[in-house]
């Protein structure tokens, strides 16, 4: 096992193109941190930095306190898992395991021992003579898992394994990673552009944008407290709702006024110096979805402010609803118990629970806090 710390890192690419820019910060031993992000954020050029596939434009990357930036990849005690699997397709699941052990001259009495370990952890006992095209795609999937587990690196690397599986397979598969993981008490570091993979997955979220870090932090806390615009509406599904605003000041209280209708916000979370200065400019306002009710659930709410919308879309999601409303020209989607449904076309009040409202500077789109 091994801590891995990054130090202002930095990858650019021929032609000038920053992939990733001052990456900062400290992978514990043992822990399982998730690199999450949209296409293009530069998480999976971090994972290869890692594992030495990509060579460091500047900074420094330890592994424990052992400077790598120059350190050959086979070199490094790290195992990756690939998005494609990467397995040999003329070999059985027992030399695909083995490969790696093969190659560093391990007897073949031990190299049998670990990948019957490794087979019997993961459910493979019964398939180590099939070859990969006779498996299903999450058997190959652990097969690549086997692969890397064999080897007892001080560090696994998994880059997106899951996205070529089926919804069904992916659920089950997430659940099985984080078990090994409980079970190994190895360093993981994971790669997906799947908030809901790294939301049940990690211990800790770096969640980037644009090759920046933009909040490293627990699930709950990211989801509760994100630092930005961006964070807030990446974290949590359905989205954020998010619409301009004018932060007012009446009666004693702060006010938001939108096209739609307007919301008094209790002084006991939000009066602060740091808010007022805002008082008479335009913010962007952020509710989640769930923390939207019909005005007859009001009671449940322990800071409550109505507005008038019309239901613009209904879906039915199984356990729940999730509808699509329009108040002005603000777009809100409220997540509703199934017995909430309501046509397209027919008017409803929804209530806000105002003490789950989040506001945010309209310029540089920080949370205002």
């Amino acid at each position: 096992m091994a801590s891995i710390t990054f130090k202002n890192v930095k990858k650019i690419y021929p032609g000038g193109v920053v992939a990733v820019d001052d990456f900062s910060m400290e992978i514990m031993d043992g822990e399982f941190v998730v690199l999450v992000g949209p296409s293009g954020c530069g998480k999976s050029t971090t994972l290869r930095m890692i594992a030495g596939l990509e060579e460091i434009s500047d900074g420094e990357l330890y592994l424990d306190d052992r400077l790598i930036n120059n350190v050959a990849p086979k070199d490094r005690d790290i195992a990756m898992v690939f998005q494609n699997y990467a397995l040999f397709p003329h070999m059985t699941v027992y030399n695909n395991i083995a490969y790696g052990l093969k190659l560093r001259k391990i007897p073949k009495k031990i190299i049998k021992e670990k990948v019957e370990e490794v087979a019997k952890i993961l459910d493979l006992s019964d398939l180590l003579q099939r070859k990969p095209r006779a498996l299903s795609g999450g058997q190959r999937q652990r097969v690549a898992l086997g692969r890397a587990i064999v080897r007892d690196p001080a560090v696994f690397l998994l880059d997106e394994p899951l996205s070529n599986l089926d919804a069904k397979l992916r659920t089950q598969m997430r659940s099985e990673i984080t078990k090994l993981h409980i079970s190994l008490g190895t360093t993981f570091v994971y790669v997906t552009h799947d908030q809901t993979e790294a939301m049940t997955m990690g211990e800790r979220l770096v969640v980037m944008k644009d090759g920046f870090i933009q909040q490293v932090d627990s699930p709950q806390n990211l989801y509760d407290f994100p630092c930005n615009l961006f964070v807030a509406g990446f974290i949590g599904s359905p989205q954020m709702n998010t619409f301009d605003a004018t932060l007012l000041y009446r009666d004693g209280s702060l006010w938001i006024s939108f096209d739609g209708g307007e919301l008094m916000l209790p002084n006991s979370r939000f009066a602060s110096d740091t808010i007022d200065r805002y008082i008479g400019k335009d913010i962007i306002v952020g509710i989640r979805p769930e923390s939207l009710y019909l005005e007859s659930e009001k009671n449940s709410i322990s800071y409550p402010g109505v507005i008038e919308a019309k239901v613009e879309l209904s879906e039915l999601m199984g356990a729940g609803v999730y509808l699509y409303v329009s108040s002005g020209s603000t777009q809100l989607i409220a997540t509703l118990p199934v017995n909430a449904a309501a046509r397209p076309g027919s008017d409803v009040r929804l209530a806000i629970d105002c003490e789950k409202l989040y506001l945010f500077d309209k310029e540089s789109e920080e949370r205002i806090s």
